[in-house]
């Protein structure tokens, strides 16, 4: 090869490897670019997923009645359409419910501030399943404020009924209304989580159980599966606690001392 032809190949192969050091400069410029708006798009559906939860549960909030806005409406209902229940217990609330424009749903509590109970006077009061409490009652250990049982008790409107059906009044219950009521709920909740706790840990089966005030317990409230004929049993972390299922109430004297019964 002449002189001036390696020259000339030298120049070639130089300006070749500027060209491709200048595109790999501008490759890695592009990529680290896409990178950070890769970041930041990921922050922006972060920020948009944190900030639309908190506003879908208020929107959800905002769409349900309050306990006042209940309250109201009780004056409007004709109580002679809402019958005794039948064998479901539930049937009388749910049809009042329905009169008084609160949606049937899954949520905790029925309203935007509180909790709807429908009762016969001189029954006990079913607040809620114990199966749904069980990991906050024996992992989390929860307190009663925070408790899925303290959130739909912390402000209640009961609703009775005469054993013979007939509407007997309304009243709202509250922390600020009736403080020891609500120093009694804890001390029984409490009480009764203990005593859940203990038999877990020993493997053994939970029973009837009240609180010290008499005024909350669990006990049992189940009904026979009908593909099986039999009880669906109480598990938690593979252990049987019940053979069937069982729920936190509001002893019948409770219900009683609300009218003065």
């Amino acid at each position: 090869m002449g002189l001036l032809k390696k020259i000339e190949y030298k120049k070639n192969n130089i300006s070749n490897n500027k060209q491709q050091t200048k595109m790999s400069m501008a490759i890695e410029l592009v990529t680290s670019h896409i990178e950070v708006i890769e970041k930041q798009m990921a922050m922006l559906v972060d920020d948009k997923e944190t900030d639309t939860k908190p506003k879908k549960e208020k929107l959800y909030q905002k769409d349900k009645l309050s306990t006042q806005e209940v309250i109201t409406r009780l004056s409007n209902v004709t109580w002679n359409m809402i019958p005794p229940p039948s064998k479901n217990k539930g049937s009388r609330g749910q049809m009042l419910e329905l009169a008084l424009g609160i949606p049937n749903s899954s949520a905790l509590t029925d309203l935007s501030d509180g909790e709807v109970k429908t009762y016969t006077i001189g029954e006990t009061i079913c607040i809620t399943q114990l199966n749904h409490c069980l990991h906050e009652i024996i992992k989390q250990i929860i307190p009663f404020e925070e408790s899925k049982l303290g959130i739909k008790l912390q402000q209640i409107l009961y609703i009775a009924f005469n054993k013979n059906g007939t509407y007997k009044g309304s009243t709202l219950l509250n922390k600020d209304i009736h403080p020891l009521h609500f120093e009694h709920l804890v001390e029984d909740y409490n009480h009764i989580c203990i005593a859940i706790r203990n038999i877990y840990i020993n493997k053994g089966e939970l029973y009837t159980i009240t609180g010290p005030n008499e005024l909350l317990q669990i006990r049992t409230k189940a009904s026979k599966n009908k593909n099986t004929g039999n009880y669906t049993p109480l598990v938690y972390e593979k252990h049987i606690l019940k053979n069937k299922y069982m729920a936190f109430y509001l002893r019948s004297d409770f219900g009683k001392k609300l009218f003065n019964n």
